[in-house]
């Protein structure tokens, strides 16, 4: 059956394809969480002369230029982010005694070519090698447990990995993008894949589970990873041939697979799940087996040489009546899914949300007079579509003055729009998806009853060089004009008094923008990605100047504004955390902060920043808020942490699980410290 509107996963998908907005992935560490700004503070320590920060046996950053580093003996643990963006670090050497690497270590490496993991190394940590695109090999030691979420995510040069047989878990996204990577082999101790673990491996040639698995099984040699007790297909790759007795295709299973070409669906397959072949690029045709109940709105998008959508006869949900190549959900007369060669049939009364998505193949649509609803991001990424028609008789839609654009006739709201589009002057509302991804698009006049450009308008028109906003705008939404890489400059006129967050983000030839005294809020990243000589034209004590000073940013006055903006300072009491006590249990504590200008709660990022410090140990923990755009000032408020008394939090260590990295040594008169590595369930404790 057709599923319901998400707007969450309406947005993921939408931006999946591109990939344009700044990780706001969650860092996490074994025992704790950290996000990206809202970081546990660490005092800062001189390194030595070889640039080297270490205490008690914990590297906790390196600082040097050199291309070769060997870590110092002594050292037991390498901290968080320790090399984060060392890009020119090309070859490292970890001691024997290193037993901790913590989250994004090496993460940005992108020079790093090989590196051999040690014996006591349990745990690859999240994104500890992720955007190490020169690691074309890895030596890891048996012992290891889990690799952590993305821990090797983008590693495009990474050609083979050996994973021990040791390995229970392999985490959410945990090699994804190793696209040079053409053999896969799970071991049969490995009991918990997470979700696109192996996403967008588009080189995978061989996927096998060795004989033995509980949880998961390649059967037949189908080069596929099979959950075998809900016979779900989880992964596959170009070479997969699906087997007999599978049941589901799995959310992402053959996702970004570019060298699938073909693929047959058995007759027993009743469901194929979210972005299930997303992205395969090279897919030509796809029947439908008759059994099938269940197909996911984004389960083929992107899917830019699909020619041929057919259903078998007899199934009971779904058709594709008239050879109408796309496949339509029979009792709602629901196209769900089309491609380049679709003709909506006549009785269609309804195309779904992501119907066309990412077909870049298709040229022209004509919408029948009996369509009465349309979903979001239809067309979406079509980037070679020139003409949209809409038949004459629609009562809800109509394409007027030959503006080959869909129109929703009542309230006069464009809705989607084509590289061809003249957006007629009786427009008076553009929806926040109109123009998403279409590429070819050069230049827009935006009429001027428009009151607002809506999220993502213009995501993507990499192409765009002109646009005219008319005074009438009020507000420009967030992501409006990400990704619009051609565009050189724009004039934001009197009416708009806020630009969104991430509104330019990535418009690389962005280098001058004229910006109203009117207006009295931007948004985060709102600029970030643009050309490094972009100027920022505006009044003097105005809010665009406040903010290009604020975020580094050229300013060029063109003249007084007639009413300087005044900050206003933040205040103490003003200021209020969610929770003032915790009790110790070796995570991090971060309560949620709430700062109010009267009634009306400020926005983090955009009026205020927010830091911790000293929030894992027993103590006193402080959160420091700083003032930003159109406030000043900083507050610091504290909390505490106090130790878990006897029997309310605290476990007994005969719980745990312990292991030493060695249990046998030959006498050489030294003393012997093997590593000792303690786990409470999955969470690795941390020494001292």
């Amino acid at each position: 059956m057709r599923k319901k509107k998400n707007w969450n996963c309406l947005i993921a998908l939408a931006l999946s394809a591109t990939m344009l907005v700044p990780s706001q992935a969650v860092y996490a560490t074994e025992g704790q969480t950290e996000e990206s700004g809202m970081e546990t503070c660490v005092e800062s320590r001189a390194a030595d002369a070889d640039g080297f920060e270490i205490e008690d046996g914990v590297l906790k950053k390196y600082t040097g230029t050199a291309t070769e580093v060997v870590i110092p003996e002594g050292v037991t643990s390498i901290g968080f982010g320790a090399f984060d963006g060392c890009s020119s670090l090309v070859g490292i050497s970890i001691p024997e005694g290193v037993v901790r690497i913590g989250s994004y270590a090496f993460h940005g490496c992108s020079s790093l070519q090989t590196v051999s993991i040690p014996q006591g190394i349990t745990v690859i940590g999240d994104y500890v090698f992720s955007g190490c695109s020169g690691l074309a090999s890895i030596s890891l030691p048996e012992g290891v447990t889990r690799f952590g979420a993305c821990a090797f995510e983008n590693c495009i040069s990474l050609k083979e990995i050996s994973i021990p047989e040791e390995v229970t878990e392999i985490n959410g996204s945990a090699f994804k993008g190793c696209s040079s990577l053409k053999e896969l082999i799970i071991p049969k101790g490995v009991v918990d894949i997470g979700p696109f673990a192996f996403g967008e491996c588009s080189g995978l040639e061989t996927i096998k589970v060795e004989a033995g698995n509980t949880v998961y099984d390649s059967r037949q040699n189908c080069n596929a990873v099979i959950d075998t007790k809900s016979n779900t297909l989880i992964l596959g790759c170009q070479n997969t041939v699906i087997p007999e007795g599978v049941t589901n295709i799995g959310e992402s299973a053959f996702r970004e697979c570019i060298s699938l070409r073909e693929i047959k669906i058995p007759e027993e397959v009743t469901c194929i799940e979210n972005y299930a072949f997303q992205g395969c690029s090279s897919l030509t045709a796809i029947t439908i087996p008759e059994g099938v109940t269940s197909v996911w709105y984004s389960a083929f998008s992107d899917c830019s040489s699909l020619t041929t959508i057919k259903v078998e006869e007899g199934n009971a949900t779904y058709d594709s009546r008239g050879n109408c190549n796309a496949l339509i959900e029979t009792e709602s007369n629901t196209l769900i899914i089309g491609c380049q060669s679709t003709i909506i049939p006549e009785d269609v009364t309804n195309i779904g949300n992501f119907a066309f998505y990412g077909h870049s193949g298709l040229t022209e649509i004509t919408i029948p007079k009996g369509v009465t609803s349309i979903g979001d991001y239809v067309f979406a990424r079509c980037s070679n579509l020139t003409s949209i028609k809409v038949e004459e008789g629609n009562a809800v839609y109509d394409s007027r003055e030959n503006c080959n654009a869909l129109i929703e006739t009542e309230t006069n709201t464009l809705l989607e729009g084509c590289q061809n589009t003249t957006i007629p002057e009786t427009v008076t509302g553009i929806r926040r998806d109109a123009f998403h991804g279409h590429s070819n698009l050069k230049e827009i006049i935006i009429p001027k009853g428009v009151e607002e450009i809506e999220i993502e308008t213009f995501y993507c028109c990499s192409s765009l060089t002109g646009i005219t906003i008319p005074e009438s705008v009020t507000s420009v939404g967030h992501f409006a004009f990400s990704g619009c890489s051609s565009l050189a400059e724009i004039i934001i006129p009197k009416g708009v008094t806020s630009i969104g967050d991430h509104a330019f983000y990535n418009c690389i030839s962005l280098n001058k923008v004229i910006i109203s005294e009117n207006v009295t809020k931007i948004g985060s990243s709102t600029f970030v990605g643009c050309n490094e000589e972009l100027t920022i034209y505006g009044k003097t004590g105005s809010y665009a100047e406040a903010y290009a000073k604020e975020n580094n940013i050229k300013f060029s006055s063109t003249g007084t504004a007639s009413n300087p903006i005044e900050k206003k300072t933040i205040s103490s009491n003003n200021v209020s955390l969610s929770q003032y006590s915790y009790t110790y249990d070796g995570k991090a504590k971060k309560p949620t902060v709430t700062v109010k200008d009267g009634a009306a709660v400020l926005k983090e990022g955009t009026d205020y920043t927010v830091t911790y410090s000293n929030n894992i140990n027993v103590g006193t923990a402080k959160v420091t808020i700083t003032g930003k755009g159109n406030y000043t000032g900083t507050v610091t408020k504290e909390f505490t942490i106090t130790k878990a008394a006897p029997g309310q939090g605290a476990k007994d260590l005969s719980q745990c699980t312990i292991k030493l990295s060695k249990s046998s040594y030959a006498y050489d008169g030294k003393a012997k410290k093997p590593a000792v590595t303690v786990k409470d369930g999955k969470t690795v404790l941390k020494e001292g």
